[in-house]
């Protein structure tokens, strides 16, 4: 049975809409099988960009309250819509396939003053979303960077000759980068944790967290700190760890934000405001009472305000989706982090003989545990280089490889930190 991939996916959001309670794409995704990323995977299928597998497809139907050739026959009926009015037929008779509603037409019998408000409620919900996911996940990194990485650089003080991690061995970046997801995430984390290492073996992190006035600058400082550590020449003599750990500085952000907040915290206070943007000068306070006297040059601007607001919606919808589902899915990172690697840190601290020890002195397994501890903070500064923003205004093709990259680091992150800890 013949179908596109577009109409497929118009016919599964529709379908998972119009259940009552409404499914997420996370939801549904679990519900057909995915695991890792099932929110972005779903998102991916929906707009078209992917077709699932005979397995997947029968779980999507299956949850659908389908079979999957009922599934199916939904998908060859759409791709088989004659085309909107001006269209131009592809060769060989078959017609393009349409959404199930152009982002630049209203549905059928709507008023403008109901799509406008249909619209508006769109632009709403996107917006109740993306401030109730930004301020759970701040609040699980502020719980993470009080009771784990904080604790960590204070209790670093406290022991008198920290090992440093070996520096970055990967092979040095290709000319004009070029890096894979793949590569470029597990260059982030080892990037992370020799820095992280070296900054409290020298007891920079410290210095640096106890110079500022609150817990998001102290963060923030020991992770500038940790990014502009310079590895030793005796460990790189032909300076390509050095020359990898420099060129890669860049793919964690930075570091910091002048704000003081870090990777997505920073990205999570912009993005409610980058959300709204394009609704903001049409949806400003009056304007529905406005149009019972409008004019007819007025009414046809409002249309095409009003179409370029819900061409905005469609053109963004991937993006957002995937911002949703790694905003979920740090946050639970974080908060498994602030409450595991917490609690496994207090612990290993009290188990130490005195307030003040040398390296030498630990056990072994005591040894093994600070190194533990330095990986997880490494994949929590990862976490927080994630830029949501950046993630959610990139054109296609850059889009989806920073929707992998983000993919690969929550998902490299989570199954470190369980190992870990």
């Amino acid at each position: 049975m013949e179908y596109s991939r577009e109409a497929l996916g118009q016919v599964i959001r529709e379908l998972r809409e119009a259940r009552a309670p409404k499914l997420s794409q996370e939801e549904l995704g679990r519900k057909a099988g995915y695991r890792t990323g099932a929110g972005v995977s779903m998102s991916r299928i929906e707009n078209g960009m992917t077709r699932p597998g005979p397995k997947r497809l029968e779980g999507i139907a299956r949850t659908l309250g389908l079979t999957v050739r009922e599934l199916e026959t939904r998908g060859a009926q759409r791709s088989g819509q004659p085309g909107r009015q001006g269209e131009a037929q592809p060769r060989g008779g078959r017609a393009a396939p349409a959404p199930p509603e152009s982002p630049v037409t209203r549905r059928d019998g709507e008023s403008t003053k109901d799509r406008m408000r249909r619209i508006q409620g769109d632009f709403d919900r996107r917006n109740t979303q993306a401030v109730t996911k930004g301020l759970a996940f701040n609040a699980a990194h502020d719980s993470a960077r009080d009771d784990f990485f904080l604790e960590l650089v204070a209790r670093s003080r406290t022991i008198a000759g920290l090992p440093v991690l070996a520096a970055p061995t990967t092979h040095a970046l290709p000319p004009g980068g070029g890096l894979s997801p793949t590569t470029e995430v597990a260059l982030r984390r080892q990037v992370a944790a020799y820095g992280i290492a070296a900054t409290l073996a020298s007891g920079a992190g410290a210095a640096a967290a106890e110079s500022e006035t609150d817990p998001e600058s102290a963060y923030s400082a020991v992770v500038a700190a940790a990014m502009l550590t310079p590895a030793p020449a005796a460990a790189q003599p032909d300076q390509q760890a050095g020359a990898t750990a420099r060129a890669t500085r860049a793919l964690l952000g930075g570091g910091t934000t002048h704000s003081g907040r870090t990777g997505i915290a920073a990205g999570t206070m912009l993005l409610t405001g980058f959300v709204a943007s394009a609704a903001s000068p049409l949806f400003a306070a009056g304007t529905l009472a406005w149009l019972a006297r409008r004019s007819r040059r007025q009414n046809d601007q409002l249309r095409i305000e009003l179409d370029q607001a819900q061409a905005n919606l469609v053109a963004t919808q991937l993006g957002f989706d995937a911002v949703m589902d790694i905003l979920g899915r740090a946050t639970e990172l974080m908060g498994y982090i602030a409450t595991h690697a917490g609690h496994a840190q207090r612990r290993w601290h009290a188990q130490l003989t005195t307030p003040a020890i040398r390296w030498s002195d630990l056990g072994r397994e005591q040894q093994r545990q600070y190194q533990a501890f330095v990986e997880v903070a490494a994949c929590q500064v990862c976490v927080d280089s994630i830029n949501m923003t950046e993630l959610l205004a990139a054109p296609g093709g850059q889009q989806a490889s920073l929707i992998q990259v983000a993919d690969d680091i929550l998902t490299l992150a989570r199954q470190q930190v369980e190992i870990l800890i």
